[in-house]
């Protein structure tokens, strides 16, 4: 590159500085274009979402009826509310089941000769994933199970072979009044036998309305490593009153 042609981009540059320099803008001039910048993204940018009341207002909705239902079944088995909850475990040599005191009911079962996929105790359903509660009335107030404490003189155990063992849970509304829950388990079974007593309830459970509904959930946990396989050799098996025990097919959709 020759000297003449050094010189003329020097030139170039120095015309292009200059000329940036001749027009580029005063420091209000920035800042007023800066606030227009501004109030154009503003104007551009989504609303913001409104705050959504209504789902904490329907949980407070839920929480209050939720307290007032257990107030009002306690009220009635006022000898259940000084307690805390715990755990009671009877087994045998194939199965461990977990009852709580609060609501009488089983909370777990544990398989004990088998394992999940993954080599884990295989425990068909946990208290997470269950629900087990007696609904009447007791003249104009709704009682539910799940909301009493239950006490029992019995202690965890373990049978084998022949032998046999009861757990017995009581809620009680008086001295001869009380509800009934009774768990046999003997040994070398899967089979564990149930009773629900009402004794000395007649006053209370008016004959009017002495209807008694069982709201029974449970969701049982994933123990095979193929959900599908899992869910068609899976089935219900269920007996009526003075029935014959039935169950529901594995391919069936009922």
């Amino acid at each position: 590159m020759d000297r003449n042609a050094v010189i003329g981009f020097v030139l170039m540059a120095l015309i292009i500085i200059a000329y940036l320099t001749y027009n580029a803008p005063s420091p209000e001039d920035a800042a007023k274009m800066k606030r227009v910048q501004d109030s154009l993204a503003l104007i551009k940018a989504p609303p913001a979402s409104p705050i959504d009341t209504s789902r904490k207002e329907i949980d407070s909705v839920k929480n209050k009826e939720s307290h007032a239902q257990q107030d009002a079944s306690r009220s009635i088995f006022k000898d259940t509310l000084n307690y805390d909850e715990q755990h009671i475990t009877i087994e045998n040599e194939l199965m461990r089941v977990m009852l709580s005191n609060k609501g009488g009911h089983v909370v777990s079962v544990e398989l004990k000769k088998f394992k999940t996929f993954d080599q884990k105790p295989l425990i068909l359903f946990d208290e997470r994933n269950t629900k087990f509660n007696y609904v009447f009335f007791s003249g104009t107030t709704q009682v539910s199970t799940t909301d009493l404490f239950f006490t029992t003189p019995d202690q965890p155990f373990s049978v084998a072979g022949s032998d046999s063992n009861t757990l017995t849970f009581r809620a009680y509304a008086g001295p001869n009044r009380f509800l009934e829950q009774k768990y046999t388990l003997q040994g070398n079974s899967y089979m564990m036998n149930y009773e629900f007593n009402l004794i000395g309830m007649d006053s209370l459970i008016h004959s009017n309305n002495p209807f008694i509904n069982l709201e029974w959930d449970t969701k049982f946990n994933r123990t095979e490593k193929d959900i599908t396989l899992e869910k068609n050799y899976s089935s219900i098996y269920f007996r009526y009153w003075g029935d014959d025990v039935d169950n529901i097919s594995e391919s069936s959709t009922e």
